[in-house]
């Protein structure tokens, strides 16, 4: 395996290189870079297995880099400082990354996982664009891992959510359902909370889909595809008042 770092300051560069020499011997070659122009140069020439990627740097930015590397066929891994309205693009893009100052323990385990992954696809590299141009917009796009491989799914696609331990069932309009490795929770934060609501521990809906409500302590909904959930007695006043909303 080869690696290849890219970052402008030259003593995150040199911390990078010596946690991959200490920690996986199978990466036999590592290349740093300060320069974003040279570096673009160089690994189009000689790509890498593995690159990881500043985001800020004069220039080229990470995303200037990636773009003219495009088709990419290698995995990458980005280092960022960039606050946590930022890092959710890369949440919704199904991309690695880590947040400086660098945890030696999630470093480990971002690598771990990127070399034991097929490079990810340009889509992904394509929905970090659109949802960083975005600011702090909700994008209806999601890159999801499932057990059939990556998935770019359409949100106003999704009925609704269900929990399953460290795992999530999306039931898509479709009639396809999707396991996911997120928790509930991951995808109510990505996901945009005027449209979606946890009205159950267990049950993540989106608003647009309920056909009806039944009342009762807590009360159940109908779904437009017949699936009826209950609403937690804790949730029912706030549920219904988002639900006369839509």
């Amino acid at each position: 395996m080869r690696a290849a770092i890219l970052d402008d300051e030259p003593h995150n560069v040199q911390l990078l290189a010596h946690l991959l020499t200490q920690f996986f011997p199978e990466i036999v070659e590592i290349r740093p870079y300060t320069d974003s122009v040279e570096a673009v140069e160089a690994l189009q020439a000689n790509p890498p297995d593995l690159l990881l990627l500043d985001i800020e740097m004069p220039q080229l930015n990470g995303f200037d880099v990636l773009n003219r590397l495009l088709p990419l066929r290698f995995r990458v891994i980005f280092v960022t400082a960039y606050d946590k309205y930022a890092v959710r693009a890369f949440r919704y893009s199904a991309l690695d990354y880590l947040l400086k100052p660098i945890d030696v323990e999630e470093f480990r385990k971002a690598v771990q996982k990127a070399l034991s992954q097929k490079p990810p696809l340009d889509t992904q590299f394509e929905l970090l664009r659109d949802v960083q141009q975005q600011s702090l917009a909700i994008p209806d796009r999601l890159a999801i891992s499932s057990q059939d491989g990556l998935l770019i799914i359409d949100t106003n696609e999704i009925i609704h959510c269900e929990s399953e331990s460290n795992y999530s069932k999306i039931f898509m309009r479709s009639g396809q359902k999707i396991v996911v490795s997120r928790t509930l929770k991951d995808l109510e934060e990505l996901l945009d909370q005027e449209v979606f609501f946890r009205l159950h521990h267990s049950h993540l809906v989106n608003l647009r889909s309920i056909r009806r409500y039944l009342r009762g302590e807590g009360g159940e909904v109908v779904l437009e595809n017949n699936t009826q959930l209950p609403v937690a007695r804790s949730k029912k006043e706030e549920f219904l008042r988002r639900f006369a909303r839509i």
